[in-house]
């Protein structure tokens, strides 16, 4: 095998690892809802706000991503990507739990912090679709694309 051919099946792994990363926030954070509505003391209304806010980010930034990743290329995209959603994710961990807010987190304040990590981990789909489709040949898309779509399921679970 040549260089290249090693390289595109690294650039899958890259592709999966971070694909599974966004689902395990996207199907992760949803299956925790129980412990946080005891633990925020949020309303099943509240609840539903904050674990929709997510889907939501993605939904809108979608084609953004795809646009930015046409005229950026996929490398940058999913760096920026991840790297803005693990800068987020820190701030949430230290600003918006239980623990860190004394007079308690408002449902707005952690929706419209996840609406960003949806926001932000559309960057994902777009880069590491664009990723399959530019490294691998026509007769080869169809499982290379089938093993990254997997992470979502592997990732949420």
């Amino acid at each position: 095998m040549d260089k290249k051919n090693n390289y595109r099946w690294f650039v899958l792994a890259i592709g999966v690892l971070a694909q599974a990363t966004f689902a395990m926030g996207f199907a992760g954070i949803p299956i925790t809802g129980i412990l946080m509505r005891d633990a925020y003391h949020f309303s099943l209304y509240e609840l539903g706000f904050v674990l929709g806010s997510m889907g939501l980010g993605v939904a809108a930034s979608e084609i953004i991503w795809g646009i930015l990743t046409d005229k950026l290329g996929d490398k940058k995209v999913l760096i920026l990507g991840l790297w803005s959603l693990a800068i987020v994710y820190a701030l949430i961990a230290i600003s918006l739990t239980p623990e860190a807010s004394l007079g308690g987190v408002k449902y707005l304040h952690l929706g419209a912090a996840l609406a960003i990590i949806g926001a932000l981990s559309g960057s994902i789909n777009s880069s590491s679709g664009r990723t399959v489709m530019s490294w691998f040949d026509d007769n080869e898309r169809g499982f290379a694309m089938s093993v990254r779509q997997t992470a979502i399921p592997v990732g949420g679970a």
